[in-house]
């Protein structure tokens, strides 16, 4: 979690291509660590949020394709419904940003 900490205060000073380059760092431990567990009821749900924070880490490190295959990855049926609800918020921003961008032009 030291990257992740060290990649939200970058962002929180403005510091926004240190920011990136703090997220990726930090979630390739993510994914290493949720990647371990499997997708079984025993492992939530740690797995679930392991996952969460690999897809918020990517989407903040703008690997917006990644951040919504770490989702997909993430969602069994044991994944608790407060997990699913951040799970779509992170889809959700990314599809208000994609229409953000189409408006643009």
């Amino acid at each position: 979690m030291e990257w992740a900490d060290k990649a939200y205060i970058a962002r929180k000073k403005g510091q926004w291509e240190a920011s990136i380059e703090l997220a990726r760092q930090a979630l390739r431990y993510e994914i290493e660590a949720a990647e371990k567990l499997p997708p079984v009821a025993e492992s939530e749900p740690t797995r679930s949020i392991l996952y969460r924070g690999a897809a918020s880490l990517a989407y903040q490190a703008r690997d917006y394709e990644l951040a919504l295959r770490l989702i997909k990855k993430g969602y069994t049926t044991y994944t608790p419904e407060e997990i699913r609800v951040d799970f779509r918020d992170i889809e959700h921003a990314r599809i208000r940003e994609v229409k953000d961008e189409r408006d643009l032009f």
